[in-house]
Formats: structure tokens, sequence, C-alpha cells
């Protein structure tokens, strides 16, 4: 009988543990971050309490937004757009573009960014200076007092590298 109590409190504690480290880290992630290493964008991410998130960038020739709900597992902040339906956008996905090496001259070229998906199954947006930014499975790791985005795609080089922090 004493084995099973004991057996019981330390399943207990170690339940508690885990739980206080899943709290703290969600405390941790919750409020607003700046994401810097966009070329000429002012860029925020706010995460909410409620477990969902908002995106904006705004430079000088466009404005993106997003808006979908974060999870965290393990020491990753994970996060995933609503779909958006409410008018047709064009829709970009977050990430970082790859730097690649032209053949032709030895420059460096940029991927294209746009996929040229729309928010409506095929409208045409009257905008071309408004997207919605897809995350998708979007994942970052929990620094202390930064997130490090995780890329899911296997450049050699990137054309920029994000930088989030508060």
């Amino acid at each position: 009988m004493n084995k099973l109590l004991m057996l019981i409190f330390v399943v207990a504690i170690f339940s508690c543990n885990k739980k206080n480290d899943e709290f703290k880290l969600k405390n941790k992630i919750i409020g607003n971050w700046i994401i810097d290493g966009i070329p000429y964008s002012k860029t925020n991410l706010e995460i909410f309490p409620d477990n969902t998130f908002r995106y904006s960038e705004s430079n000088h020739l466009t404005n993106s937004f997003s808006r979908g709900t974060w999870q965290i597992e393990e020491n990753l902040l994970i996060l995933n757009s609503f779909l958006y339906n409410k008018e047709c956008i064009y829709v970009t996905v977050f990430n970082q573009p790859c730097k690649e090496e032209s053949n032709i001259d030895k420059n460096i070229v940029i991927k294209p960014a746009i996929d040229l998906q729309t928010t409506i199954k095929n409208c045409k947006p009257k905008s071309i200076t408004k997207f919605y930014k897809k995350f998708e499975n979007s994942k970052f790791y929990i620094d202390n007092k930064s997130l490090k985005f995780i890329q899911n795609n296997s450049c050699k080089e990137y054309y920029f590298k994000f930088y989030i922090h508060r």
C-alpha cells in the first residue's frame, strides 16, 4: 500500500512540474513580438492568451496580415493561420526566401515568394498591395528572449534571416 501511495505521489509531482513548465512557457510567449530582417518592413506578431495570434507587416509598397491559432509542443511555438475568405486578396507564405546563384552571370537572385494563390478560389484581387500571410505549421524555437524561426525548406543560404524579439 505504501509503495502505491509513493508511486502516486511521485507521478503527481512530475505532472505538476510539467504543467508548471508549460504554464511558464505559455506566459513567456504571450505578448507582442517584433520581427526584424524583412527588408524595409515593420512587422509584428501578437500572441494572445486564448491561443490565437495576429500578424501584421507593412512597408512602403505592401501590407500583409494574418490571424490564426498557436500551440506549444516541447519548446516549439507552432502557428497556423485561419482560412480567410472575407475578401479576394493574394496569399503569401511566411518563409525566408532562398538565395540562389544564377548560372548565367553568377549574380544572386531571389526565388519568387508569391505563388499567386488567392483567399477565394478563382477570384481576381482588386489590390496588388494587400496580402494574406499564411502560416502552415510554422515552427519557432522558444529561446530566452527571442523566437527562432525553423525553416522548412532546404536552402543553402537565405536572402535574409528573421530576428524575432520583444
